[in-house]
């Protein structure tokens, strides 16, 4: 009698299994409790009870998603979600009423990703967005982040009456002319070398401006 009833619990528990796998899903797919197919156009339909095909497992997908986009001073960053294969990001910056292109960046095709990015920024307020292109050619925009670059402080020299050397107050680039206004000396750094200039009065051409030095 005992054998029986374990034989009948096997039954019911193998039967109970079966029911489950019907209509719970597993991995990234879903066991479709009602037999369909796909037509050549893509399109699902039901078979009819009475059709032999099997059931077939069909997988969902997620839709992408920017999950946080970010700038500093040096970086932009973002993290995406349920990305795919075979996909590219672009950085755009605003830039008269329309969106540039900075630089372009292959996407890494996992599910979750961080993304971090050098940028360098133009002087006042920089906006950007990422537009994420995926493999079937859709297009994917992240929310616009924003940044406003400091202007850097005028680059100023000393000394102005120079014995041998000219220095800056940062590394730029310069442009020593004459009276005649031909240019003598030119090049970028932290200083320059004035030695074998003769004495008299030049021009200096750094940051934009023109200055006025005299050589001893």
């Amino acid at each position: 009698m005992a054998t029986h009833i374990t034989s009948y619990r096997r039954i019911f528990l193998i039967c109970l299994l079966l029911l489950t796998f019907q209509y719970i899903g597993f991995g990234f797919g879903f066991l479709v409790a009602e037999p369909i197919y796909y037509d050549k156009g893509g399109r699902v339909h039901t078979l009819d009870k009475g059709d032999e095909k099997p059931p077939i497992l069909v997988f969902f997908e997620g839709k992408f998603e920017f999950k946080g986009t970010d700038v500093t001073q040096e970086w932009i960053t973002w993290m995406t979600k349920n990305e795919r294969k075979n996909g590219q990001f672009f950085i755009e910056r605003a830039r008269n009423n329309s969106w540039s292109l900075i630089k372009g960046v292959g996407g890494k095709g996992e599910e979750s990703n961080i993304y971090k990015v050098d940028i360098k920024h133009e002087k006042g307020e920089n906006n950007y967005r990422i537009k994420y292109l995926n493999a079937e050619g859709k297009y994917f925009y992240s929310p616009t982040v924003s940044f406003v670059a400091k202007e850097d402080p005028a680059v100023s020299f000393y000394p102005k009456r120079v014995s041998s050397k000219i220095t800056f107050s940062r590394s730029t680039s310069y442009q020593i002319l004459d009276k005649k206004r031909t240019v003598l000396i030119r090049g970028e750094g932290l200083s320059v070398n004035c030695s074998d200039l003769s004495t008299g009065l030049y021009y200096l051409i750094i940051d934009g401006r023109e200055e006025q030095f005299f050589k001893k």
